[in-house]
């Protein structure tokens, strides 16, 4: 269970939603939210689309791995924001 959470922390699908979530959700706590929405997803279209996985069945692991990733792309996102916009302002010059 545990050489789980390095694979879905890799997993691409799992990134893109929580990206997603951290991208749209504006509210407290993005990082929690976002690893919440994520593993209940990523479940679901997991039990969906194979006959042999029960919902639930790796949904520790897979919390723990999405947590990682939302802290990771949080950072990541937020070092973005600043590039462009810079505290203070628009980013434009007023003459």
């Amino acid at each position: 269970m545990l050489a789980f959470i390095p694979t879905a922390f890799l997993d691409p699908v799992q990134a893109a939603i929580v990206l997603a979530v951290l991208c749209f959700y504006r509210g407290p706590l993005p990082i929690i939210v976002a690893a919440g929405i994520t593993t209940v997803l990523s479940e679901t279209l997991i039990s969906l689309a194979t006959q042999a996985y029960t919902w639930g069945e790796l949904l520790t692991p897979r919390l723990i791995a999405a947590l990682m990733q939302a802290a990771v792309l949080y950072w990541v996102v937020r070092a973005i924001g600043q590039r462009i916009a810079p505290p203070g302002g628009s980013g434009r010059r007023v003459a």
